[in-house]
């Protein structure tokens, strides 16, 4: 698990992007080691947990990230309650945020792609988007008209680059983009054998960079993307910075 450091120079985006993350990464880790796959019990963290995780030590601004993801779509807390060995002290009317626990549905699409969008942010060097959630649901699309290979967003229509026609790359585009569609994880021997004209391909993701996506693209629209296997993400949610940058590249051009 990653562990993160404030400094007093941090924006508030940042700050919230990194305890969003640290939140999202707690959760994860209990839900490994529970037996039921998308359903566990919570509990915000001690003063002695919290400097590990790069939690917030106040147990509010905990709860208020919780209820922030639940409010994203991350998980529903199902129900609240005193926890066990504080039952004899505290009611359900009385107990402070450290002595309950939080009965979590995991949403396991929507929490995945959280957890991808806060790791992208948190890696980044810019700053996170200040959109008051630090997550914009803003979506982008990889299209293929003819030979031409562009990127659609709200606003704009990014063009990437022109393939040429039946050799490897456009074929292996309009197989991913129109045979597999989006979240299929597909091998370079399974493309071989389906796929006419793919019999050449050697490294996919050699291919796909000669294409014109940047680690930053890839890393949008890809969820897998290695020499032999490759996963498209299409559409795909992105931040308003990762938007800005699509936005930024000199083949952009207005719809």
């Amino acid at each position: 698990m990653q562990v993160f450091a404030y400094n007093l120079g941090m924006n508030p985006e940042r700050r919230f992007a990194l305890e969003m993350l640290a939140t999202l990464q707690d959760v994860k880790k209990e839900l490994m080691i529970v037996t039921k796959d998308t359903s566990l019990v919570y509990r915000l963290k001690r003063d002695d947990e919290v400097k590990k995780l790069g939690l917030d030590k106040n147990p509010d601004e905990q709860y208020k990230i919780l209820r922030k993801l639940e409010e994203l779509g991350a998980f529903k807390i199902k129900a609240s309650r005193v926890s066990k060995g504080w039952e004899g002290i505290f009611t359900e009317d009385n107990a402070p945020l450290l002595s309950r626990e939080y009965e979590i549905e995991i949403n396991q699409q929507r929490f995945d792609e959280l957890y991808e969008i806060y790791v992208r942010e948190t890696n980044s060097n810019e700053p996170t988007a200040s959109s008051g959630t630090g997550v914009m649901d803003l979506e982008v699309r990889l299209v293929k008209e003819g030979a031409n290979l562009h990127i659609e967003t709200p606003n704009a229509k990014v063009f990437l680059t022109r393939l040429k026609t039946g050799l490897i790359p456009e074929r292996l585009f309009a197989a991913l983009i129109v045979n597999y569609g989006n979240g299929r994880f597909v091998t370079r021997a399974e493309l071989k054998k389906e796929i006419e004209g793919l019999v050449g391909l050697n490294d996919i993701s050699e291919v796909i960079r000669l294409a014109g996506f940047n680690k930053a693209l890839k890393r949008i629209f890809f969820a897998h993307c290695t020499k032999n296997e490759v996963e498209l993400r299409n559409p795909a949610k992105v931040t308003q910075n990762e938007l800005d940058t699509i936005l930024s590249l000199d083949r952009a051009k207005p719809n």
